[in-house]
């Protein structure tokens, strides 16, 4: 028979090293009772049997979010962001309605890094991350792409100029500083945007090559707080400056294919040349004229090879012009 004392029994439960909860019983029947000490022990086993279970289901949560989520900010990752992202495009296609992608990066994180340490750019990082999702709708998504990079969703958006409106309110967050340990830090940020279904009709993937594209742009023009919307003329740019370095550099490497020309910069009143501009032509890719000023890529390490390289003849022919 159950007396009082008898009727229930509470049993621990322990997992990975920690307390898990409580697992309780009463005595239904009081007139059978706890069977003494051999059914506590069949007790115990069930309580280890859910801690088994509650732990492999805790692993099993944690995995799912690693593989969805970043550790550090807690916003999606570049995995679950495609996924949005693809879904955004195909309901977009019935709706007919816009979406966005805003890549944005932060200028100079570098410094802050080396003034407070990784542990205090990693507090700084998590601030910009809850300051984009606290100004976006429930709907759009914001990701952390790379280190100092994060990509946004817009989507169902009805004209253009609310991506731009966007754009525009996310910037200005970094015209505020951000604190760190009772530090400020004023931290400016440039933007690519790619609008669908102009500059990703062929996929996620486009989109958020051509946000990145538009994002180098911002950079090239000075970036702080600055964005740039992608279009077809820039994304022509970027297609020639990329077909144009692979050219010279190919040339230099394999030798006797790279030709170069010396424009002189003469001073007419002292009839001497001061200076000159240094024009290639590469194989079958048409000259470099003098009108076109915008950077050519050079991966770590190229730049150097080619200069070595070529500078001989360079002098050789200015050299030559000078005569």
């Amino acid at each position: 028979m159950c007396t009082a004392a008898e009727e229930s029994a509470v049993l621990p439960i322990h997992g990975g090293g920690r307390l898990l909860g409580f697992m309780g019983f009463n005595c239904m029947d009081i007139m059978v009772g706890w069977g003494g000490e051999d059914q506590f022990g069949l007790l115990r086993i069930l309580a280890n049997l859910i801690a088994d279970a509650v732990v492999k289901m805790e692993a099993e949560k944690e995995i799912e979010f690693l593989a969805y989520y970043d550790e550090l900010t807690g916003l999606p990752n570049r995995t679950l962001f495609a996924d949005r992202l693809a879904e955004a495009l195909h309901l977009a296609e019935r709706n007919a309605r816009l979406n966005a992608v805003i890549f944005i990066d932060l200028d100079g994180f570098k410094v802050v890094n080396d003034v407070i340490g990784h542990a205090g750019g990693d507090l700084l990082l998590r601030q910009v991350a809850r300051n984009l999702e606290d100004n976006l709708r429930k709907t759009d998504t914001v990701a952390r792409f790379g280190a100092d990079e994060f990509l946004v969703l817009l989507n169902n958006i009805e004209e253009p100029v609310h991506i731009e409106y966007v754009a525009e309110k996310l910037i200005r967050l970094f015209d505020r500083p951000l604190k760190v340990n009772g530090q400020e830090f004023f931290v400016t940020a440039s933007a690519g945007i790619a609008v669908s279904p102009v500059d990703g009709a062929d996929g996620g993937d486009s989109l958020i090559k051509n946000a990145d594209i538009a994002l180098h742009e911002a950079k090239l023009r000075g970036g702080k707080n600055r964005y740039v919307l992608c279009t077809p003329d820039l994304k022509q740019e970027v297609k020639m400056n990329m077909k144009l370095s692979n050219s010279m550099f190919r040339a230099s490497e394999r030798g006797g294919e790279l030709s170069l020309h010396y424009q002189p910069q003469i001073n007419l009143q002292a009839g001497k040349i001061v200076g000159g501009l240094k024009r290639c032509c590469a194989g079958n890719t048409p000259p470099i004229g003098p009108d076109f000023s915008r950077p050519v890529y050079s991966p770590p390490g190229r730049k150097e090879r080619f200069d070595h390289k070529n500078r001989g003849g360079v002098g050789t022919q200015r050299g030559s012009a000078a005569e």
